[in-house]
């Protein structure tokens, strides 16, 4: 009796493993860290990550309105993709950088973040014209999400990626303001 418990229980962990261990994750593009990067006009930039495992990019930035942009940044090594929010008031030259919400993707070892989980209609997140960075330093403390209002330390050069002229919005919408000054 004890042998056949012992056999469904091995069975049983053996389907367990191959039902997660046949999805595999989706690695992070390799050799792009030593690929040249690449910065576009529309302030979009590829291939700032370092090393083999290592990315770092941008999509185009947005312009919200009233001297107010926004950014996806899109950063990870192997399976792990993470997504942060980047935001500047180029009226004062304030900025953000909130990091996305962890989901269970259901592949071990595949730790993702998502900004689409912080922003309206799945979270509390919603950048109007109106958006101050106080005002959004208050919503990660409440909803213990990961921020840093040291965005140049952010985009500064690190063993991770390249340096990444965080301004670059603020220059092609608001070009008088001070946040394009920086």
């Amino acid at each position: 009796m004890r042998r056949e418990l012992l056999e469904v229980v091995v069975a049983i962990g053996c389907l367990a493993s191959l039902s997660t261990g046949a999805v595999a994750c989706e690695s992070a593009p390799q050799n792009h860290g030593f690929k040249l990067k690449k910065v576009l006009p529309d302030c979009s930039f590829e291939h700032s990550g370092r090393g083999k495992w290592n990315y770092f990019g941008g999509n185009a930035v947005v312009d919200i309105g009233n001297g107010r942009i926004g950014q996806r940044i899109k950063s990870g090594q192997g399976c792990s993709p993470r997504d942060a929010l980047f935001f500047q008031d180029c009226t004062t030259g304030e900025s953000i950088v909130i990091e996305g919400k962890y989901f269970n993707s259901g592949i071990a070892g595949h730790v993702p973040t998502s900004i689409d989980l912080i922003q309206k209609p799945d979270g509390p997140i919603g950048l109007t014209s109106a958006t101050t960075v106080p005002e959004l330093e208050q919503i990660p403390v409440e909803h213990r999400y990961s921020f840093t209002k040291d965005v140049q330390e952010f985009f500064g050069r690190t063993e991770d990626h390249k340096r990444i002229d965080y301004t670059c919005g603020c220059k092609l919408y608001y070009p008088d303001s001070p946040g394009a000054k920086l």
